[in-house]
């Protein structure tokens, strides 16, 4: 227990201000809306590198173009922000497919990792949130099973983005 170990009941919770992450009293509410309302900075942020590239100083290098403050938290957010609007949209097919048990966890999961929005990046690490929550996994692989075409397709889709976000990782891009 975190009471008896760390004598602080709550340190999961304290844990979020090193990562300037507030409970909001919105609920879930509150980290959808500012994921929405980053939407246009992260687009401007995208945006804007197409016109810096051959200039002096910038690198071809599409990693390091991507190094750029502000490109760089466009990129996350926008991710983020279609991770979660997938994650809804699959929780929806684990209620009709899996039943409502399963659609409540994912539910659940969600609410938790939307109710305490970052200060830059309000969905922060929602991909990894959506990794733990099985039944949006399982609810996507009841979408695929029947068909062969789609499954590989989305699994060397996966695979594809899983190796670029590792190579980003192993550079210290994401």
């Amino acid at each position: 227990t975190f009471d008896h170990e760390l004598g602080d009941s709550l340190a999961f919770v304290h844990a979020q201000e090193n990562w300037a992450r507030d409970p909001s009293w919105l609920g879930p509410l509150a980290g959808i809306h500012a994921a929405l309302a980053a939407v246009p900075d992260s687009i401007e942020g995208l945006t804007s590198l197409p016109g810096r590239l051959g200039t002096p100083g910038n690198p071809a290098n599409v990693f390091e173009l991507l190094a750029p403050q502000n490109a760089q938290h466009g990129l996350w957010n926008l991710v983020d922000l279609l991770a979660l609007a997938g994650a809804i949209a699959l929780t929806v097919v684990a209620y009709r497919r899996l039943g409502l048990p399963f659609a409540l966890f994912s539910v659940a999961s969600l609410a938790i990792a939307t109710s305490a929005p970052g200060e830059t990046l309000p969905l922060h690490s929602m991909v990894r949130f959506v990794m733990v929550d099985f039944p949006v996994l399982i609810a996507g692989a009841t979408l695929v099973a029947a068909r062969p075409q789609l499954r590989t397709g989305v699994l060397v889709t996966l695979g594809a983005v899983t190796a670029v976000a590792g190579v980003a990782f192993g550079r210290a891009i994401w």
